[in-house]
């Protein structure tokens, strides 16, 4: 009952938004790149954040980006409000692979307050109420995706067509579960929490090779991907019949693959080496290595192999 107060209370400041989006006023308009220190600040608490992150402090990379946010707390030109956004954002997606759903679902709700018409944070407030087994609301959330970006979001969408009932768009059920990162699961039970999600993507996603499409980025310039190599070769040599398509975002032609990778899955943020697969993500070398093998041979239907 509590949770569903906590929720109800957030979803109804969310219906005063979706009535009357925030606007930009003219006189807040400045010249160009008059904030260049400024934003030039906030990335490195970006940066920082992410370093902390992906050395498991998730308390530290909450506070740098709540210190990124101060920063920015008064500045209220159209260049802050797509970095707020991102921000908020952050900090939502650390707290929902924290398992604190409460907080994420506070941050993604402030993100849609931002003044942008990103799907995004409605993409991760749907999947939250759905976690919650509040599906009209995720239905609504789903639907505050796609009017954002019709085109953009097919997580959304077929997330929208299975709440609403209509399954025709949708080649795998789509799980609350599918926008998270998998991989990045951490805090109390995380154990447990990850075998349930990968039985259920081993559940909805066998043998659907020819309907799932793998891609793998890295950079040639990234130590993490280059510690990684490898293993992935290995991999490749136990499984050739596994077909995925390796992009090196030292290539232009790559850094827009991911971009619209990142468009298609609902995040707005990412971090290399990192695999798309049939719906979920696996971001960075332990979640690759432990994950991806049987989340591949499940799609292809392989048993288990040793070189």
């Amino acid at each position: 009952m509590k949770k569903s107060i906590f929720y109800g209370g957030l979803i109804l400041s969310l219906l005063l938004v979706i009535c009357n989006p925030l606007g930009v006023a003219e006189d807040d308009l400045l010249a160009e790149d008059p904030y260049e220190e400024v934003i030039a600040a906030v990335n490195e608490y970006l940066n920082t954040s992410t370093l902390l992150q992906d050395k498991g402090d998730s308390e530290g990379a909450i506070s740098a980006l709540e210190s990124a946010l101060a920063h920015i707390k008064d500045e209220t030109a159209p260049e802050f409000q797509e970095l707020r956004m991102q921000i908020y954002d952050n900090i939502g997606y650390i707290y929902a692979i924290l398992g604190e759903n409460e907080k994420a679902f506070d941050a993604f709700a402030a993100a849609t307050q931002t003044g942008t018409e990103s799907p995004i944070p409605w993409l991760y407030l749907g999947a939250l109420l759905e976690e919650a087994g509040m599906p009209e609301d995720a239905l609504l959330m789903y639907q505050e995706a796609i009017v954002r970006d019709p085109d953009g979001v097919t997580r959304a969408q077929e997330a929208h067509d299975f709440l609403s009932g209509d399954t025709s768009t949708v080649n795998n059920a789509p799980q609350p579960w599918s926008i998270m990162y998998l991989g990045q699961l951490d805090g109390p039970s995380t154990g447990k929490k990850q075998q349930e999600h990968l039985n259920a993507f081993i559940e909805h996603n066998a043998g659907v090779k020819d309907a799932c499409e793998i891609m793998y980025f890295y950079s040639s310039t990234c130590a993490s991907c280059q510690r990684l190599a490898p293993w992935m070769a290995a991999f490749r040599e136990r499984y050739p019949e596994v077909l995925f398509t390796s992009y090196n975002l030292q290539n232009g032609d790559s850094q827009a693959r991911i971009e619209t990778a990142k468009r298609e899955y609902g995040i707005s943020s990412g971090h290399i080496p990192v695999i798309f697969i049939c719906g979920s993500i696996l971001e960075g070398n332990d979640p690759i290595e432990n994950f991806f093998e049987p989340m591949a041979r499940s799609v292809y239907n392989l048993p288990i192999r040793s070189n």
